[in-house]
């Protein structure tokens, strides 16, 4: 029986989260790659095995990531000494107080509130509407860590 390639079961949401990211459709992702949007999907939903390097060096490419932290992501290798922190929440199983481990979902929503932390401005003209902007990523969080 031939073996297939292996993939890190959180490629597919490091994949969907990055697509979600730049606001991109399956279609716009396959436009920009020449990748089948069923065939994206079907990694997003991890359906599939481990990508060729071509499929992976596409997806950078277009998702604006390094290909080296997609690789990393989509079999369990790293070939660095520091991770970027979309591949060390998604590519690890890991658990806080009150938490025994997070899903993909709260993965994603974890690394949400973080963009939108940085994202800010946290001026002291725009000090209420980031406040409010925070409190919608907890929120999302919050549900997303007890679905």
């Amino acid at each position: 029986m031939k073996k297939g390639r292996s993939m890190n079961k959180n490629f597919g949401s490091m994949l969907f989260y990055l697509r979600e990211k730049k606001q991109y459709s399956l279609q716009q992702l396959s436009d920009k790659t020449g990748i089948c949007p069923t065939y994206i999907h079907k990694l997003e939903k991890n359906k599939r095995n481990c990508p060729s390097y071509p499929i992976v060096s596409k997806l950078a490419e277009a998702l604006e990531v390094d290909v080296i932290d997609l690789l990393e992501v989509s079999t369990n290798h790293s070939v660095r000494s520091s991770l970027t922190f979309e591949q060390l929440v998604m590519s690890n199983s890991f658990a806080v107080e009150g938490v025994d481990e997070f899903t993909p979902q709260a993965k994603k929503s974890l690394l949400s509130l973080v963009d939108v932390i940085i994202d800010l401005d946290w001026e002291k003209e725009t000090l209420i509407g980031d406040m409010y902007e925070v409190m919608q990523a907890v929120d999302e969080f919050k549900k997303g860590i007890s679905a």
